[in-house]
């Protein structure tokens, strides 16, 4: 089976903070992925900085997006997933910086019959993010806890994800083994089972999304395996105004709910669109 990926971004005028996750996957171990920018409505200029750094960067990236009509973030995965032609779908947002092996890893460590995850956020601290260049993250120094420390970070979590390397790392992945949902930041799946599920779920309001998909995949007998010290990105911190209070607790009920069901698939998913519906932006 080919080791080749389809690294899909969610993208909503972030350029910013997306200009330092395409430096991350600028400079992987792993060369044998294609990243596709699923981007959920962002402005014409936010897309210009975004097309001028991939291309700097002589990424291999295509830009798919639709027009800005609310939270359609579901939508445009489910486009995403339709567009890409690799049998593994790696998820990650726009304000991580994956380390050197992510990829490689993700390509490693996905088996057949699973989903995997990288769990919870190392996130930086705000001052830090202003001061991230390209040579901090090409000679891999960002994700060093001598230099993190002088910014405040967690001391004790930072060494324990960041120092694990390759056989050590999957050694501490397998000590402290941990079931886990799928996180939309940082998890990969089989393209096959994402079809089988129908995708995301487009009737789905912020909050929870990823989750309700990777519950969808564990209905349908796909196992799930979290690779905490494999699979590390650094989180930049950024507002979300769009977040819902209301809205995240009905789904907080809805997962709930959907745990104690069979369902695997959804009526409003991937098979409501095509590849007629893809807007693509440019192609690198």
């Amino acid at each position: 089976m080919s080791d080749s990926a389809t690294v899909i971004i969610s993208v909503y005028n972030n350029a910013e903070a997306l200009k330092r996750t395409l430096w991350g996957f600028a400079n992987q171990d792993h060369e044998n992925f294609h990243i596709v920018l699923a981007d959920d409505g962002s402005s014409k200029e936010q897309i210009q900085e975004v097309e001028a750094q991939v291309r700097q960067l002589n990424l291999s990236a295509t830009h798919l997006w639709h027009e800005d009509r609310g939270f359609r973030k579901a939508e445009i995965l489910n486009k995403a997933i339709l567009y890409s032609n690799t049998d593994r779908l790696i998820f990650v947002d726009a304000d991580v910086i994956p380390r050197r092996d992510f990829v490689a890893n993700h390509a490693k460590l996905l088996k057949p019959g699973f989903f995997i995850t990288g769990g919870s956020h190392l996130h930086l601290p705000p001052d830090l993010q202003k001061k991230i260049d390209f040579e901090l993250v090409e000679s891999g120094e960002l994700f060093t806890l001598r230099y993190l420390l002088d910014f405040g970070v967690d001391e004790k979590k930072f060494r324990l994800r960041l120092e694990k390397y390759g056989a050590k790392a999957r050694f501490y992945d397998a000590l402290f083994p941990r079931w886990k949902a799928f996180v939309g930041c940082n998890a990969s799946c089989w393209r096959q089972h994402a079809i089988s599920v129908n995708g995301f779920d487009e009737s789905w309001g912020y909050g929870g999304t990823d989750m309700e998909f990777g519950k969808r995949l564990a209905n349908l007998g796909v196992k799930s395996r979290r690779h905490s010290f494999s699979l590390t990105v650094l989180h930049q911190e950024h507002p979300r105004p769009y977040r819902d209070p209301e809205q995240v607790k009905q789904n907080k009920r809805a997962l709930s709910q959907l745990s104690r069901s069979s369902k695997t698939r959804v009526e409003r998913g991937a098979d409501s669109r095509s590849i007629s519906d893809i807007e693509v932006l440019y192609s690198a």
